[in-house]
């Protein structure tokens, strides 16, 4: 990335970060607000209730007063006179309240402010037409020896406070209600602002942080898509270099293959004679370097063709405990020739034959087998078919192993071991030969088989190379 890119990706973070964090701080607000000014609305519906129960109350009161003054029967009078009695402690309890002589929290302040306008006000009357209600109605409570005509009086001046006194409770709660339209108004208010300040907070991303950011992600794209061909059109390039080459490589292997299998006839035809004794050994070795040189076209050749995809697997039925055997008559001799032993090993658990390629089989076993041999000086090599476990209702998990005790291969060299012209060290190509390519092509054709390929080794402590292959059994009918 560009010194200009990095800081204009830098600018645009720095946008979006701030843009965030006044987003938050205005849904925050937003939230505060909102909640305070529901807090608000309840606390002045509150209050507007508790006027109007002090209304009620006061109604109440005024008829049962009017009823104590005209009813003569004991016992109906005491019913009033306790109604009267509880109704009169109520009012005293809300006037006290109203008049802010008993502090609540429940009332907001500037319910407050309208109550000492209001209630306290001594223009209006309100609070002095209330404490002669309830100085009367404590009067008529306690005039048990009063008489009935006493009673009367005190009843019609209470019912002459009543209209003023509910006509000052209706205007306290119209002015409650003012207040509290006017508190949803300047919430209302406020919350627009909010969203319109929301609104311009959008506005202003818009030019100075979406459109440089679609700008840049425009200009991504782009940039992806141009590596996308510029990596199609490297791949149909190395596509067709790799056909050329691996064409190539057929075709020298062909032409190699040709006149070197004319020297090599020629060599056994000389060896035929009865030559002298040193012209026989140079034959010999003439042959010996032949027989290296096509081995080394036929692994070549056999790589080329796995690279271009022409090597299929065919599937038959296979008698693997034959093939495995047959493999390790032919190497015999090469590790009779060292002086190493050489067994095998059969789990009496696996099937003979199975649904396999045998010929692959036995060409991954041939080149473990035969690096087992070339890379041990001294002990055994000991190759094991080893039963795995089941792969299907009529298959099974087959794992080959050869076990050598040979130089070993190092723990840092084991990861690439099996890649192309690769060895375990520099200088075994040079003191062993072979061209690196053998285990690629285990590698190549295990994973054809649909199988897995790995090893353990020590180094100088040999090596076990395994590989495991899912075969299908092959029902053997009874003689």
């Amino acid at each position: 990335m560009s010194t200009e890119n990095h800081r204009l990706t830098r600018h645009i973070r720095v946008r979006y970060y701030l843009a965030l964090a006044l987003m938050g701080l205005v849904v925050t607000a937003s939230y505060f607000v909102q909640s305070r000014g529901i807090a608000a609305e309840r606390a002045h519906l509150r209050v507007i209730d508790f006027v109007k129960d002090q209304r009620g109350d006061i109604e109440a009161a005024t008829g049962l007063a009017d009823l104590m003054s005209v009813d003569e029967d004991g016992a109906d009078r005491s019913a009033h006179r306790g109604a009267l009695r509880r109704f009169i402690g109520d009012i005293t309890r809300r006037h006290r309240i109203l008049s802010l002589r008993d502090r609540v929290d429940w009332i907001p302040p500037d319910m407050r402010a309208i109550l000492q306008k209001t209630y306290l006000s001594k223009s209006l009357g309100f609070n002095r037409r209330m404490t002669a209600f309830l100085d009367l109605a404590g009067t008529l409570l306690n005039s048990g020896q009063s008489g009935q005509i006493a009673e009367s009086e005190i009843a019609e001046r209470i019912e002459s406070l009543t209209p003023d006194i509910l006509g000052n409770e209706e205007e306290l709660v119209r002015l409650l209600r003012a207040e509290t339209h006017a508190g949803l108004g300047r919430l209302r208010r406020l919350t627009t602002g909010l969203w319109l300040t929301t609104l311009a907070i959008l506005a202003v991303e818009v030019p100075l942080i979406f459109r440089p950011m679609r700008l840049k992600a425009q200009e991504t794209l782009d940039s992806l898509e141009a590596a996308r061909q510029r990596a199609e059109e490297n791949a149909a390039v190395s596509e067709a270099a790799r056909e050329g080459q691996a064409s190539f490589i057929r075709n020298m292997s062909h032409e190699l293959r040709t006149p070197l299998n004319g020297i090599l006839g020629m060599a056994q035809l000389l060896r035929m004679r009865s030559l002298p004794p040193k012209d026989d050994e140079y034959v010999g070795d003439i042959q010996k370097a032949g027989d290296g040189l096509l081995e080394l076209i036929n692994t070549i050749l056999e790589f080329s063709r796995l690279e271009a995809g022409e090597v299929s697997i065919r599937i038959e039925n296979c008698n693997l405990r034959e093939r495995l055997d047959h493999t390790i008559s032919i190497l015999s001799p090469l590790a009779e020739g060292k002086s190493l032993e050489l067994s095998c090993r059969w789990d009496p658990r696996l099937a003979e034959t199975y649904r396999a390629d045998g010929a692959r089989i036995r060409q991954v076993l041939f080149n473990l087998i035969g690096n087992a041999i070339k890379f041990t000086h001294e002990g055994s090599v000991t190759v094991s078919a080893i039963y795995k476990g089941r792969a299907g209702p009529e298959a099974d998990i087959v794992r080959f192993e050869v076990e050598d005790t040979g130089i070993g291969i190092e723990r840092e060299k084991q990861e690439i071991i099996f890649d192309e012209f690769q060895q375990a060290e520099n200088g075994l190509a040079r003191r062993y030969g072979g061209t690196g390519l053998g285990l690629a092509i285990c590698r190549r054709l295990v994973d054809l088989m649909g199988g897995e390929i790995g090893l353990h080794s020590i180094r100088g402590d040999g090596s076990r190379f395994w590989f495991t292959l899912p075969l299908e059994r092959v029902s053997v009918p009874d003689a």
